[in-house]
């Protein structure tokens, strides 16, 4: 799913991404991508990086 089909066809209001901090290429899309880091977490006992993006 790309993230003008989500806000706009799907309408949703934001768009999460769940990746794990090490890796590092993953992480360097999302932020191309323009979403922001919000928070660490636990999944599955993984720490995890979240990132957003609110529709514009």
């Amino acid at each position: 799913m790309n993230l003008h089909y989500g806000f706009n066809e799907l309408g949703v209001p934001d768009i999460l991404a769940v990746v794990e901090p090490a890796n590092i290429a993953s992480v360097r899309v999302i932020e191309k991508l323009g979403m922001e880091y919000k928070q660490q977490t636990l999944f599955y006992g993984l720490k995890m990086s979240v990132y957003q993006m609110k529709k514009k």
